[in-house]
């Protein structure tokens, strides 16, 4: 019976991995032929049906933004917003849309006209 059942569980681990924690890393842009950065820091609180809920902070040039981080996961897809609620992007949106790649997360963000690609990685 255990056989049968790690079958069945299998599949599934290997589908979708846990967001829960803290992630960080660089998400790249350019603005006149020069190559920017922001560092991005999140923490994912809780996953449920689908829904991720956390906090986040941006790091452009050493000014901060704060805000509250929202999503969705299905499978290795993911989409998060953080919603920036302080600092010098107070207002506006950041959104992150790619897939989690075992403790990567990979994919393309934008930030008022800037896009780019993210690379973040699990922190603990």
């Amino acid at each position: 019976m255990n056989r049968f059942a790690w079958l069945l569980c299998t599949p599934m681990m290997a589908c979708a991995g846990s967001v829960v924690g803290e992630w960080e890393g660089d998400c790249k842009y350019t603005v006149g032929g020069n190559l920017l950065t922001y560092e991005v820091a999140i923490e994912v609180d809780d996953v449920k049906k689908g829904d991720i809920n956390g906090t986040a902070q941006v790091i452009a040039v050493e000014a901060v933004s704060k805000g509250v981080l929202d999503g969705q996961q299905d499978g290795k897809d993911l989409t998060l917003e953080i919603e920036f609620t302080d600092g010098v992007n107070e207002g506006e949106v950041f959104e992150l849309v790619g897939e989690v790649d075992g403790r990567e997360i990979l994919g393309d963000f934008s930030l008022g006209g800037h896009t780019g690609d993210c690379e973040l990685e699990r922190d603990n």
